[in-house]
């Protein structure tokens, strides 16, 4: 059977679009377009064809593809799915990095330098940042036409068969090939992520095993002012009662700082992908004013307002002491606190996760170093700790401050988009990142619930118990944290794939490992309670304290697997008011009644019972809404 190629276009409506030649001069390209069919078909050689160029204009060493990069983002708003593209003809050489380029992809040299035009930067790539992609591109196919099929390099690739014609010396086919094959390298490197090929488990296991390296970084962050304040030789539990009395306060600071970098840096990168840099620019540097404004008023607020706040949290007057020597160093550094981790969310969102990484390391070393040393040798105590901490965060905040003012971002900190004036980037910016915020509030909410109910029925010692016990859970749950997260792109990554049976198969992967890994801490924590209790503490009582305590807090942990893999399976998948729902169920429907109630039955021990309840109701709850939706979902998918 003859197909006429005319019969298959004849519903196709001619259309011209103003973008650049190969030579970035500006022309006028036609086209076809199919808006009901949402097809477009786009001939190569009319838009950076060799036709338009003059002899002397013919140099593939600076002939981009740039010009067709313009079209398809052009299309891609104007709601085009499937690209039918012709090739042949082409005066370019440079693999598509000026296209890709114009559809938010970022290709670096070594210095960190955008390269983005013809075979001169092509030469010169070392990275390759996929994070600020047009997203249009995932509901995007193309169809290539061609009637040749020469490789990508060797004695019979583009380069030595049809370079020539584009003004290529044949000295130069050599060293050019040698280019392309440097580039194919990467993106086959690239391209390893690739979650729908190979094992679902060895993908997740991956992207879990370096978040969980991370998150332990900055949990060691958090937790090293704690370990060292309980060994102190001298009211080391009441130090460590009133060091725990100002984690609600802290847990708010952070809270302020993820509302503008959870709803900022995300917003960066979809303009980054859009190519509108100027607005990516405008919502760095109002982010950044943000941060500074809201650090300031944290500060002034909570050093007026101190001891009200911190006796409201379960101080008393011999924990106070020690709380607010603590407090009124750190609140010191509240600027370099959420400056240093909101900017840090910019600095990701741009591709530089080994800068952004470095943030934390930068800071978390330094803490572990000059904790002891300002806490034992100078024998300052908690304010030792505090001032370690604050010299840490200043450290993070210049290491920040040094790269978003430098040369190597795309974005930087620049004073004329500093000035916040406009009201629909702040609404935009405020409501992504109140999802994350909430989050943060709500386990500020609980922990000042439980400390001032602790401090109620049980007194200062139990409080202490408590800052131990959540220490710990901190802990333990980085690794099913991991796991979770970790899984969250392979699972997103398939169901946009649709290869629904995959998704299903990472499911069952993560409840299995997040189920029996939390069983296992479960049993250790039970078994051997006074091995980790020790850790933060010597004092006998103490210690006596916290045992029971911890056995019952942690009676329900193996259910928490549960909730972790429900809520980061809502997320994957595209159902996060699902995962914010019981967030706010297990923490602020659950556990804060409980709190307040069952010790009016159960004594000071009820507090604790309050955490197995919430983990049984809520993760049973979570996983079995997951089961109802998420799974029955893709089991339908997968028969169609």
């Amino acid at each position: 059977m003859v197909i006429n190629v005319l019969d298959i276009f004849k519903n196709f409506e001619k259309k011209q679009f103003k973008t650049v030649n190969a030579v970035s001069q500006d022309t006028i390209v036609s086209y076809l377009e199919n808006l009901d069919r949402q097809e477009a078909v786009i001939e190569i050689a009319e838009l950076i064809g060799l036709k338009q160029l003059s002899d002397t204009d013919k140099d593939p060493y600076r002939t981009s593809t740039v010009g067709l990069g313009v079209l398809i983002n052009n299309l891609l708003d104007k709601g085009i799915k499937h690209f039918i593209i012709g090739l042949g003809g082409s005066a370019t050489n440079d693999c598509g990095i000026g296209m890709l380029s114009e559809l938010g992809v970022r290709f670096l040299s070594e210095s960190g330098k955008l390269c983005r035009h013809g075979i001169k930067d092509l030469s010169k790539i070392c990275e390759i940042d996929l994070s600020g992609i047009n997203q249009k591109l995932e509901e995007a196919n193309f169809t290539i036409i061609c009637d040749v099929n020469n490789p990508l390099y060797g004695e019979n690739g583009a380069t030595y068969v049809y370079a020539k014609q584009k003004g290529l010396d044949e000295r130069s086919f050599s060293e050019v090939d040698k280019y392309i094959i440097n580039f194919s390298n990467l993106v086959s490197k690239k391209m390893k992520n690739d979650f729908s090929k190979g094992s679902v488990s060895s993908n997740i296991l991956s992207m879990a095993i370096p978040y969980t390296i991370a998150q332990l970084v900055q949990v060691l962050y958090n937790l090293v002012d704690r370990i060292y304040i309980g060994h102190m030789a001298k009211n080391a539990s009441l130090a460590l009662t009133g060091v725990g009395l100002t984690f609600p306060i802290i847990s708010i600071i952070s809270a302020f700082g993820f509302l503008f970098s959870s709803g900022g840096a995300p917003l960066c990168s979809i303009e980054r992908g859009r190519g509108n840099h100027e607005k990516a620019k405008k919502l760095l540097g109002n982010c950044f004013s943000m941060l500074i404004f809201t650090a300031i008023l944290m500060m002034l607020i909570f050093y007026i307002f101190m001891r009200p706040i911190l006796f409201a949290f379960g101080a008393s007057e011999a924990t106070y002491v020690y709380a607010s020597q603590y407090l009124v160093i750190y609140l010191l550094g509240t600027i370099f606190t959420m400056v240093s981790s909101g900017m840090n969310a910019f600095i990701n969102a741009q591709g530089f996760s080994r800068v952004g990484m470095a943030t934390t390391v930068v800071g978390a070393v330094a803490n572990i170093i000059l904790d002891p040393i300002f806490i034992f040798g100078l024998h300052l105590g908690v304010r030792g700790a505090a001032i370690a901490t604050v010299i840490s965060q200043f450290l993070s905040f210049l290491w920040v401050m040094l790269f978003l003012t430098g040369k190597q971002p795309m974005y930087t900190i620049q004073r004329k988009y500093m000035l916040v004036n406009d009201f629909t980037i702040i609404k935009q910016v405020l409501g992504l990142g109140l999802s994350g915020f909430t989050m943060g509030v709500t386990n500020s909410l609980t922990q000042i619930v439980c400390n001032a109910t602790l401090r109620q029925y049980g007194g200062d010692v139990f409080v202490g118990a408590m800052t131990i016990i959540n220490s710990l859970r901190e802990i333990f749950t980085l690794v099913v944290q991991g796991i979770t997260y970790g899984a969250q792109p392979v699972l997103g990554f398939n169901f946009g794939a649709k290869q629904y049976k995959r998704v299903k198969e990472g499911i069952r992967f993560v409840s299995i490992l997040g189920g029996g890994y939390t069983v296992l801490a479960w049993l250790m924590v039970s078994h051997f309670p006074e091995f980790f209790i020790r850790l933060f503490t010597k004092d006998e009582t103490l210690v006596a304290t916290t045992i029971p305590s911890l056995r019952i807090f942690f009676m329900g942990f193996f259910m928490m697997s549960l909730q972790f893999c429900g809520q980061s399976i809502f997320v994957a998948l595209g159902y996060s008011k699902f995962s914010i729902f019981f967030s706010l169920l297990r923490k602020v429907i659950i556990v804060v009644p409980m709190t307040i109630i069952l010790p009016y039955f159960m004594g000071v021990h009820g507090v604790f019972y309050a955490e197995p309840i919430s983990n049984y109701v809520g993760g049973i709850a979570c996983y079995a809404t997951m089961l109802l939706t998420v799974w029955r979902s893709l089991s339908r998918k997968e028969k169609v």
